[in-house]
């Protein structure tokens, strides 16, 4: 937008248009950095709930093994970004009928090496290979992957933590001297 006035600018005053020009790279490194951190925030939710998906994944496949059926009764509970990518997912599959050229589309969109190995895991399903004891796996795996992010989570918190346990535990400091303090003044007073 800065870069297309830039240039009759420059027949002006080069120093305003160099302004100008550098302005233009300026906005355009910054949305790309803005684009590409948002699509991070949302793999990252979306990495978040797949242990929640495995865990339906594997109880739905119990009684059906129609992907459909499996993918559309997750979306009840799915949060918004992985609901989204389920429901572009679903209308590939019924437009097209392809549920293997459907998942590869879902894993290429998101990038995530997690939502690679669910992926695949689908597409032995639709293979009609027996997959209970790669679901079983896959949640143990996500288990730890869900603990894991909890654990980094907690780690990047100790300075805030540190200071609220610091201050919460001088309040009880201070009510312990403040009651303290108030029986031994009523001791003294009854003892002169």
């Amino acid at each position: 937008m800065f870069a297309i006035p830039a240039i009759p600018v420059f027949f002006f005053s080069k120093v305003i248009g160099l302004l100008l020009l550098g302005i233009a790279v300026f906005l355009y490194f910054s949305e790309s950095k803005a684009v590409s951190r948002k699509i991070g925030v949302k793999r990252k939710k979306i990495e978040n709930e797949l242990p929640g998906f495995v865990g339906h994944i594997k109880e739905t496949l119990t009684h059906s093994r129609d992907l459909i059926y499996v993918l559309d009764s997750y979306l009840r509970v799915s949060g918004p970004e992985l609901k989204e990518e389920l429901l572009i997912t679903l209308a590939d599959m019924r437009s097209t009928g392809n549920n293997a050229e459907a998942l590869s589309a879902l894993d290429n969109r998101i990038g995530s090496p997690w939502l690679s190995e669910v992926v695949a895991g689908l597409k032995l399903v639709e293979n009609s290979a027996d997959t209970s004891t790669y679901w079983m796996s896959l949640g143990m795996k996500f288990r730890e992957f869900r603990k894991d992010n909890l654990k980094a989570q907690a780690a990047a918190m100790p300075r805030k933590v540190k200071k609220l346990s610091l201050a919460l535990m001088l309040c009880f400091l201070l009510i312990y001297v403040a009651v303290i303090g108030q029986v031994l003044l009523n001791s003294f007073s009854t003892m002169f």
